[in-house]
């Protein structure tokens, strides 16, 4: 998967605030980041479901998928991806200072 292009950073101790150009790739660095920080969650985040509400191998299309927030959270973080049209927005929080760790998963998938 290619780097995806920074467009802004936020931070403070407890919050950090990536703003992502929009791409299809970006459901796979969602899936991979939320996986990285140990987040379950019931349905892989893009994945069209089947009538079953079971995952298929099909991704919806990122250019249709806008103006959604998503929440996906565990003991240590909650995260709030934010699509937009032409960019989704990575809002991550934490009870103790995390950014550090957060900056290391991010590293392989940010073109800084």
């Amino acid at each position: 998967m290619p780097k995806l292009k920074i467009l802004g950073i936020s931070k403070s101790e407890f919050r950090s605030c990536y703003t992502v150009e929009k791409n299809q790739d970006c459901f796979k660095f969602i899936r991979d980041f939320i996986r990285e920080l140990k987040i379950d969650t019931p349905y892989p985040y893009g994945v069209i479901l089947n009538e079953d509400d079971i995952a298929t191998d099909k991704e919806e299309k990122i250019e249709e998928y806008f103006d959604k927030i998503d929440n996906f959270r565990n003991d240590e973080y909650s995260i709030d991806v934010i699509a937009f049209k032409e960019k989704m927005i990575v809002v991550i929080n934490s009870k103790e200072d995390k950014q550090q760790e957060i900056a290391g998963i991010l590293d392989k998938y940010i073109d800084w």
